[in-house]
């Protein structure tokens, strides 16, 4: 006869094969989300994913997918967060310009708007410039 506070063995079983079967569909995710890394995929979605389902049964993983959670919206917030794609890379387009041209001993021109690159669309900085005369 057992006792009613301890657990049956058979119990205890399906926990253990609940463990191990989480634990192996988890790091079959992660490890597919790793070889996306190299591979054409979507490794930033499948890596959290695979973490997710080790963390229903692991605390490290739920450490992991937190920390890894704390990484993404600090880079949002680096990257301007609410601002278009389109946005920020015309406002990269225009520093790189800005620094090639402050390498050649150029000064950029000031643009009127900063979110516009000094780049025509030919994307030749000569196009911009006044015919010099030698």
């Amino acid at each position: 006869m057992t006792h009613p506070d301890k657990p049956s063995m058979a119990s205890l079983g399906l926990k253990q094969v609940r463990r191990v079967v989480i634990f192996v569909l988890g790091m079959s995710v992660v490890l597919f989300g790793v070889a996306l890394l190299v591979l054409p995929g979507p490794a930033v979605v499948v890596i959290p994913a695979g973490l997710a389902i080790l963390a229903i049964e692991f605390r490290w993983a739920r450490n992991w997918l937190r920390r890894a959670r704390v990484v993404v919206k600090g880079t949002g917030a680096r990257m301007g967060r609410g601002k278009t794609p389109l946005q920020l890379w015309r406002e990269w387009r225009s520093r790189r310009e800005q620094r090639r041209l402050a390498r050649k001993g150029n000064a950029a021109p000031a643009h009127p708007d900063p979110g516009l690159s000094p780049v025509s669309r030919s994307g030749s900085p000569e196009a911009l410039r006044e015919p010099v005369e030698r």
